[in-house]
């Protein structure tokens, strides 16, 4: 049912500035491998697996052949159909826009660095089941401590935190029986706040009158994952002052559930299609709500363990399934998502495309430790002691010399690795050389770029040609 009534949007074109400088016009953000497959294939096995057929997938001008050549590669029986956009420069909401008349029906819009294995499904379920006009996906991060420098606020009713994972706690649903309603979106930036200011909101009282029980976290991420009705096309049609989904068309959308159907923006009053309810929802919701014009939902993803659990058995079950949620949209979530796909039997939903790239080198070649992925064509040096490899990525045609130590870290394809080379939380573009001697953390090294030894470490540094700097 589901791919009759919904239509997919993979949005493509990010610019992957965060990814700076692995990600470039020329190495766009979803060609970059994970696991060794382009990063747009997760994107696409995702949506296929969760039953939809048809995916148009947008680019921006410019990066669309490398992007069409990596599509071309993707083994599934998708029907694809490629948009480029007109702008270089224009975000995600004007980016719909631009394709208006090719969606005719409620969509789901996916950022191509979202990896998840959370059911379509699921969320799709409450957006039918509630007149959704969108739902989102969130993902509860409390239990990671967070760098970012800007606090996404959510209001969310009938949320009831449960870590899922935890092998001494009793596990629960992480919702109440009926679905948590988005009430609430605030970003605030610390950068633009006194100290310690952003953890302090002011509620009108007439919203308090309105949601009286409610609860607001700023631990719930925007995964990037919407499921809108189709008449919200229609809007962005008629409001080119929405640029961003994230930060103008959901807060727009929120903030209008909290205005009565006669004064609502006029825009919304000549675009909303207003469906009947379920009898379900008409007996579990009051006379107010049954009057909202605007809906917003949420799937709210549990926050989990960073490890597996351990059990007494060596299944080949996954020990958690559905709570994986994350975005690769910088350097130190690119490296988390390759380790977290390359650690065996943790995620299954992506388990079977990551091993099929997979090829175990012979242990007279190298030490390879647990949780790698080697691509096919590696080759080796050995001189005195043979390469050491744990919690890595090796793309295809690799060379690596003697003594080479490489920890937690990914090597893109036909990178040279000189002997005794040191390599620890780093990733190395496509088509690299690592001279011999050369120690290195934390750094991230441009395609077809070659780094000298140096008598020092070299530690927290973006590794590139002088004309690639920003």
């Amino acid at each position: 049912m589901m791919q009759t009534e919904l239509q997919a949007v993979l949005l493509a074109g990010g610019d992957g500035l965060r990814l700076y400088p692995l990600a470039s016009d020329h190495s766009p953000k979803a060609t970059l491998p994970i696991a060794n497959h382009p990063m747009i294939h997760y994107s696409l096995s995702y949506l296929e697996r969760n039953g939809l057929k048809d995916v148009i997938v947008v680019v921006k001008a410019g990066q669309q052949k490398i992007i069409e050549q990596a599509i071309e590669e993707y083994p599934g029986k998708l029907k694809i159909d490629i948009k480029t956009l007109d702008n270089k420069d224009c975000e995600s909401a004007e980016a719909l826009r631009q394709i208006h008349d090719s969606i005719y029906t409620n969509f789901v819009v996916m950022s191509v660095d979202t990896f998840t294995d959370v059911p379509l499904v699921n969320v799709y379920d409450i957006h039918r089941q509630h007149n959704s006009s969108l739902t989102l996906l969130l993902k509860d991060e409390s239990n990671i401590n967070s760098k970012e420098d800007k606090s996404d606020y959510f209001a969310l009713t009938n949320y009831k935190r449960e870590i899922v994972g935890e092998p001494t706690k009793k596990r629960r649903d992480l919702l109440s029986k009926k679905p948590s309603r988005v009430i609430m979106n605030r970003i605030i930036d610390s950068d633009d706040a006194d100290d310690g200011s952003e953890e302090h909101l002011s509620i009108p009282r007439s919203f308090l009158k309105r949601w009286s029980n409610f609860s607001i976290s700023k631990f719930l991420k925007d995964s990037h994952l919407y499921i809108f009705s189709k008449w919200v096309i229609d809007l962005l049609v008629q409001k080119p002052d929405i640029h961003s989904i994230k930060s103008d068309l959901v807060p727009f959308l929120i903030d209008s559930q909290k205005v009565s159907s006669d004064k609502l923006d006029p825009v919304l009053s000549t675009v909303v299609t207003p469906f009947p309810l379920s009898e379900a929802y008409r007996m579990s919701t009051s006379e107010s709500e049954l009057s909202d014009v605007i809906r917003v939902f949420a799937h709210v993803v549990p926050p989990h363990e960073d490890k597996p659990t351990t059990t007494t058995t060596a299944a080949k079950t996954p020990t958690r399934q559905g709570v994986f949620c994350k975005r690769c949209n910088d350097v130190s979530s690119y490296l988390h998502v390759n380790r977290e796909l390359a650690r065996k039997n943790n995620i299954d939903f992506y388990s079977e495309m990551v091993q099929s790239t997979h090829v175990t080198p012979p242990a007279d070649l190298v030490l390879l430790g647990p949780d790698c992925v080697i691509g096919e064509g590696l080759s080796v040096t050995k001189k005195v002691s043979k390469p050491t490899i744990k919690k890595s990525n090796i793309g295809k045609n690799c060379s690596l010399g003697s003594g080479v130590l490489i920890d937690n870290s990914v090597i893109m394809g036909n990178v040279i690795i000189e002997d005794k080379v040191h390599l620890k939380d780093c990733v190395i573009s496509s088509g690299s050389v690592i001279e011999a001697g050369t120690k290195m953390e934390r750094c991230r090294v441009a395609p077809n770029f070659t780094v000298k030894k140096d008598d020092e470490t070299y530690t927290d540094q973006d590794i590139m040609a002088d004309e690639m700097e920003i």
